[in-house]
């Protein structure tokens, strides 16, 4: 038996028919039911854990404790590192998670007072020895108390993404303290931005400033490009391949000036797909020439606007002659209930494309198969 032109053998038949079952309380009764679905059920209940309430964390260090073996199936956590949740965070900490790549740090501001962060607990979670890949939405007080929390860290991590509109509140000097300086910095491959204060550009030239970006791979940004940012980013922007932007800030001048870019993934959060590829044909030239793939991350309502995307997709030579590749990641959680979502997956999946003779067309559902937006497409 065969799948895809490949060999199915037990275990690739088992993930195939658990990737069908998204609700936890139904891994569960799977990996309970039939011993030779434990493990992938147990494996797509643990893979990424949230720890944003005392009670979850709770309920996960008495797992844990019972089951250690549990922990080896996480690869990612959601953390919420607020004073309220320190005891309980403290717990989790004396856990081996030996495979665990991703951390995310998050704050709910709605819901506990901001500037309340426990600076050691995501040190230590941040000293975590395979870690790869970080986020960081929680909110400091100062420059100073964002930079301590990378004193330790894995030497391993190559992905960083900051929210640095919320992360320091804009009253606070970009600069640290002597004492602060690092001894080693983290050479990041991959650099995701959501804001950036003109403040803070000397940051890097700071001796306690923990990030060396003169080799990053990948940038990405969001709420328009400025000058000061570029001239941050200035000692890689002949080594910055993959550029990620939402569609509105493609036809900055500033972009022209990244000089090494071979792939666009564009952001998108409105209907009618189309209008990303319409913002982005205003491109400075120099870019759209280099052009070989383009991702769109859009929400799409019905099969319109994949009428309209395919009748852009015909005429993308006459913009990006060098184009080979357009993956389209789809958003279904935008559109109604969970039936009208299977129905318009079916129509998606059948649907031909009609681009130009020699560009590949892809289409992704986001829920189905998350790709880091820092990934070459091949």
């Amino acid at each position: 038996m065969s799948l895809q032109g490949g060999p199915l053998h037990i275990p690739e038949l088992l993930d195939l028919i658990l990737s069908f079952v998204h609700a936890p309380r139904d891994l569960r009764r799977c990996a309970l039911v039939n011993r030779s679905c434990a493990h992938p059920a147990q494996s797509r209940l643990f893979s990424s854990l949230d720890l944003r309430r005392n009670s979850q964390c709770d309920a996960l260090s008495a797992i844990f404790a019972t089951s250690p073996h549990l922990a080896g199936f996480v690869t990612t956590l959601v953390i919420s590192a607020q004073e309220d949740l320190s005891f309980a965070l403290r717990q989790l900490l004396a856990v081996s998670f030996p495979f665990l790549t991703t951390i995310r740090f998050v704050a709910d501001i709605n819901v506990v007072p901001v500037y309340v962060v426990d600076l050691d607990v995501m040190r230590s979670f941040l000293g975590i020895p395979t870690l790869i890949s970080v986020t960081v939405e929680t909110p400091f007080k100062s420059w100073d108390e964002m930079g301590r929390i990378w004193n330790g860290c894995s030497p391993n991590i190559k992905h960083l993404s900051y929210d640095l509109m919320f992360t320091v509140a804009p009253s606070f000097t970009p600069s640290l303290s002597g004492s602060m300086e690092m001894s080693r910095r983290i050479k990041l491959d991959s650099l995701n931005s959501k804001a950036f204060s003109k403040d803070s550009a000397p940051w890097r030239h700071d001796p306690g400033c923990p990030f060396d970006v003169s080799g990053l791979k990948a940038f990405g940004f969001h709420f328009g490009m400025t000058k000061e940012l570029v001239d941050v980013l200035s000692p890689s922007l002949d080594t910055i391949k993959i550029l990620s932007l939402d569609a509105y800030s493609a036809n900055d001048r500033q972009v022209s000036r990244f000089r090494a870019v071979t792939q666009l993934n564009i952001r998108h959060y409105q209907t009618e797909g189309s209008r990303s590829f319409n913002a982005i044909r205003v491109m400075h030239p120099d870019v759209r020439n280099r052009i070989s793939a383009i991702r769109f991350q859009v929400y799409f309502s019905g099969e319109h606007d994949l009428l309209s995307l395919d009748a852009e997709l015909g005429k993308v030579h006459e913009y990006f002659p060098r184009l080979q590749t357009v993956v389209i990641n789809l958003h279904p959680s935008k559109l109604g209930t969970e039936e009208f979502k299977e129905e318009f997956k079916q129509d998606v999946r059948a649907y031909r494309w009609n681009p130009d003779p020699g560009i590949t067309v892809r289409c992704n559902f986001e829920s189905e198969r998350s790709i880091p937006w820092h990934t070459e497409i091949v």
